[in-house]
């Protein structure tokens, strides 16, 4: 296993060079994968676990919480452009 460590890793900080390119095309095995190698590092290689997290992150999780920070703003600015539209709207407040 410890053979296997290094390889392993520039696999991984590959795919963290590559995260814009190869993100969209991403399948769900690859997250379960990464988890996986997560849980079966955790504590023996550190390493290998964080890059393995980071991976995920870049991968599936960012990508979600960018999605989600936008549509909250864009419905913040569809609320400021009707209060300064509706300056005297009974719902204003």
């Amino acid at each position: 296993m410890e053979q296997q460590i290094a390889p392993v890793l520039d696999v991984l900080e590959g795919r963290l060079r590559r995260v814009q390119k190869l993100s969209p095309q991403t399948e769900e095995s690859f997250r379960m994968l990464l988890d996986r190698m997560v849980s079966m590092t955790n504590g023996l290689f550190p390493a290998l676990t964080d890059l393995a997290r980071e991976v995920r992150y870049r991968y599936f999780d960012q990508p979600q919480f960018e999605r989600a920070r936008k549509e909250v703003y864009e419905q913040v600015e569809d609320h400021l452009a009707y209060m300064a539209a509706n300056p005297d709207a009974a719902d204003r407040h």
